[in-house]
């Protein structure tokens, strides 16, 4: 299995609409992510890690 590295701003993104529509597997869905890591993302963004 290769692993993918996704860059700073495509995460960010991802986090965003995920905290704006509210359900964050349907976001991984939509971009075929596992929802686990889609949502440690979101966990990370709100705790400030992707800022600066």
């Amino acid at each position: 299995m290769i692993r993918i590295k996704y860059i700073k701003e495509f995460k960010i993104q991802v986090c965003k609409e995920a905290i704006n529509k509210g359900n964050a597997a349907n976001i991984a869905r939509h971009y075929e992510l596992c929802p686990k890591m889609v949502n440690r993302w979101v966990k990370e963004y709100r705790n400030g890690k992707y800022y600066g």
